[in-house]
């Protein structure tokens, strides 16, 4: 992932960087559908295997499901957080030529 850094010192001293972004670097939808595809997978490896089983296998891929479907939550909210900052905030305008009335 390229980016490119602006750097602005016009905001009293303060360093501030910007990051421009191109529309191909949108990598937070890909990331959730992934995670939530994941999730579902794990589900129907836990849920599919009922519970007692003593053979090895049955609980390896009953133990894989929980695994898998854990990592799913952790993918979908490391996509949704991806997805949150790479948004296009709104500029804040600030307006200082405000009347203070009695």
């Amino acid at each position: 992932m390229r980016m490119i850094l602006e750097y602005d010192f016009s905001c009293k001293g303060h360093f501030i960087i910007k990051q421009i972004r191109k529309k191909c670097m949108r990598t937070g939808m890909p990331i959730i559908v992934i995670g939530t595809s994941m999730f579902v997978l794990g589900l129907i490896l836990f849920y599919s295997i009922q519970i007692g089983q003593t053979d090895p296998v049955l609980r390896f891929i009953k133990n894989s499901g929980t695994f898998m479907g854990l990592s799913g939550m952790g993918v979908t909210l490391a996509g949704i957080i991806i997805f949150l900052i790479n948004r296009n905030a709104q500029p804040i305008q600030e307006n200082f030529e405000t009347e203070y009335k009695e």
